[in-house]
């Protein structure tokens, strides 16, 4: 797939791509050009990369966070941003986000910290603690109206 993808993007060369398929294989791609100092980690169904680093192991921190953590893969995810950030992060970081997709055709986790002068991976976690517990009635409701909470409820 990544193959794929360097064939049809044509700035690949300054893209960072972590692709995880959903048997857990991975791949990851640094391109020359991309925005530096960067770095790239493959764990066990996980990929973790990023630029403009104030180190180059942050991503190697985060998939070592991810495979400790447990819960659900927003859970861990977070918990491997958290553990960037730790490690000294990135520098001034002004967004962050969480996609989640799994059988849908659209992404059952979709949250983002566009720009703020705070901590967007501390407000990142806070949407992801409000989200948590709605997340399967937003995707019942979508799937099969009939049976959301709203309508259980009515009845």
């Amino acid at each position: 797939m990544l193959k794929a993808f360097a064939r049809t993007e044509e700035n690949f060369e300054y893209r960072q791509v972590a692709l995880v398929s959903g048997s857990g294989a991975t791949a990851v791609h640094t391109g020359a050009e991309a925005i530096g100092p960067c770095g790239a980690a493959e764990g066990e169904g996980c990929a973790a990369l990023g630029n403009r680093l104030v180190d180059t192991d942050l991503p190697a921190v985060m998939v070592r966070a991810f495979a400790r953590a447990g819960g659900e893969l927003g859970d861990r995810l977070m918990t491997a941003l958290q553990a960037a950030v730790a490690e000294g992060g990135a520098g001034k970081v002004r967004a962050a986000g969480l996609l989640i997709a799994e059988r849908e055709p659209w992404p059952l986790v979709d949250l983002r910290i566009d720009w703020t002068g705070g901590d967007p991976v501390a407000e990142l976690g806070h949407l992801w603690h409000l989200w948590r517990p709605q997340m399967r009635d937003y995707l019942d409701r979508a799937l099969d109206p009939a049976t959301s909470p709203e309508v259980r409820e009515r009845d």
